[in-house]
């Protein structure tokens, strides 16, 4: 049994995620102060049978939910500070900087957790949350200090964040980080099953399908709306839980028509199992071996999108110098992007198969960056016609 669960949300933005971390805080904290049954005005809906489940589940533990909001951490200002940057510098630069910010969230998130564990109740001395900037820097790729600033300024809004929602509590606490990020990469939430791994936590998710037209919509209505354009592209790379995969078997499907008490206590008894089962560290059996295949498949996609853009770039850069017409020049641009999206297509719906030797190591400078350009090439030459 493990004292600390993580909780990860996926669905594109206008999926609904943060208003449902709302209306689960409001529950989870109903659920604990209101023993006697009473449905705070702030849940969702009135249910009779809250006090009977809510009794029962209140009895033994208490639950504090930790809120870790993306949105919320890389703010508008540090946004436009990446939007600028991204328009400024090549596109590697770009992705490379968004990927940054996730790695420092996620290391910190890791020495959330550990702290967590830490702690001995009843704690008449409960103490703050600060992450290290050290650790996290010591595991970056890039030149620490070229970082600094950023994870500094990420440091302070997660630990303002995070301190904000804790609360001196007695008696046994049963914590639940909720991730609320789009979470579109089954790598990227594969990212935090390692930790809950490696931490021995639980590890549970609660997945948002939802179809463009309505994540479109919703999306306009939101206080923080992103471009259209990157919710259609984001809709297309989606890549929801899968029952396929070992490591997602605690899952649970949201939708608006369950935004009920009933649908918590469902997300609620998820969390529980997840707790009472946490991951276990890797062991060399069938089960690991199929999670790793299951990883590797899905970076293979993401990998050959960042290699396919890089192609693509360079086919632009190449084209800016022999083409003299602007015309000409966007008509092959847009050419090249349907040439990237096909193969990709084809990746995912597994009509393109890489080489057993390119999916087990994947080399930019080798196989892998050639394969993909010779199909780049020729989809291009047929689409060039």
């Amino acid at each position: 049994m493990s004292s600390v669960c993580l909780l990860i949300l996926c669905g594109v933005p206008g999926a609904g995620k943060s208003t449902w971390v709302q209306h689960f805080i409001s529950f989870m904290q109903t659920l604990n102060d209101n023993l006697g049954g009473t449905m705070s005005n702030n849940c969702p809906e009135k249910d009779s049978d809250f006090g009977e489940r809510g009794n029962k589940k209140a009895t033994s533990n208490h639950y504090e939910v930790i809120h870790i909001a993306y949105d919320s951490l890389i703010d508008e200002e540090l946004e436009t500070q990446l939007i600028e940057t991204s328009r400024n510098h090549s596109e590697e630069k770009n992705e490379s900087d968004w990927k940054l910010c996730r790695k420092v969230i996620v290391a910190f998130v890791d020495q959330l957790i550990e702290e967590l564990l830490s702690f001995e109740f009843p704690n008449q001395n409960f103490h703050q949350i600060f992450t290290k900037t050290d650790r996290v820097l010591s595991i970056l790729s890039k030149n620490p200090a070229d970082c600094i600033p950023l994870v500094e300024k990420l440091q302070i809004a997660f630990d303002d964040l995070v301190n904000r929602q804790m609360r001196k509590r007695s008696g046994s606490v049963r914590w639940v980080l909720v991730v609320d990020d789009n979470m579109y990469y089954a790598s990227m939430r594969y990212e935090y099953f390692q930790i809950a791994r490696r931490q021995m936590t639980g590890f549970a998710q609660v997945s948002f399908p939802v179809d463009l037209k309505t994540a479109l919509d919703c999306n306009q209505v939101r206080n923080r709306h992103v471009d259209d354009s990157v919710i259609v592209d984001m809709f297309k790379k989606l890549e929801m839980p899968s029952s396929e995969n070992l490591w997602e078997k605690h899952t649970a499907t949201w939708t608006h028509k369950s935004a009920d008490s009933e649908s918590f206590f469902k997300v609620l008894d998820l969390i529980d199992e997840a707790l009472r089962n946490p991951a276990k560290q890797i062991e060399d059996d069938a089960e690991s071996v199929e999670e790793s295949r299951v990883i590797c498949s899905t970076n293979v996609l993401h990998q050959a999108d960042i290699a396919l853009r890089r192609i693509l770039g360079m086919h632009l850069k190449e084209t800016k110098e022999s083409v003299k017409s602007k015309a000409e020049r966007s008509r092959i641009a847009a050419l090249c992007n349907s040439a990237r999206l096909q193969i990709l297509e084809e990746l995912r719906n597994q009509t393109l198969i890489i080489p057993l030797f390119e999916t087990k190591e994947l080399n930019f400078e080798n196989e892998f960056i050639a394969f993909l350009r010779d199909k780049f090439s020729q989809k291009l030459t047929a689409l060039l016609g």
